[in-house]
């Protein structure tokens, strides 16, 4: 019988993490009033294997709160001053991971 494997979660989770980096999107390069900003905003959203239970848990019940969540309020505001909603959010993360809403990868274990 195979000897079972050990895993330190703190580093299993750096693995992730640095293996499934965040999807970087850049806003358009102006502010609320219109007036172009020197440098574009560019917002983070984590990439959903590295999701909290909580933000797991939002994806399924309340994708605002959910995206809200993952790109903070301030940067949601902009994402919306800007045209995106937060079905954009999550289209770009299907886009970018393969991940739909809600839904884990597939597990590939035989």
């Amino acid at each position: 019988m195979a000897k079972a494997r050990r895993f330190s979660l703190r580093e299993e989770k750096r693995r992730i993490v640095r293996e499934h980096p965040p999807i970087e999107v850049e806003l358009d390069n102006a502010d609320d009033d219109g007036a172009d900003r020197p440098d574009p905003r560019i917002v983070l959203i984590q990439n959903p294997v590295s999701w909290s239970d909580e933000v797991l848990e939002l994806s399924k019940s309340d994708p605002v709160a959910c995206a809200q969540l993952l790109l903070g309020l301030e940067n949601y505001e902009a994402w919306r001053a800007n045209g995106g909603t937060a079905m954009d959010v999550f289209q770009i993360i299907e886009a970018e991971s393969g991940v739909t809403t809600g839904e884990s990868k597939p597990s590939t274990a035989g």
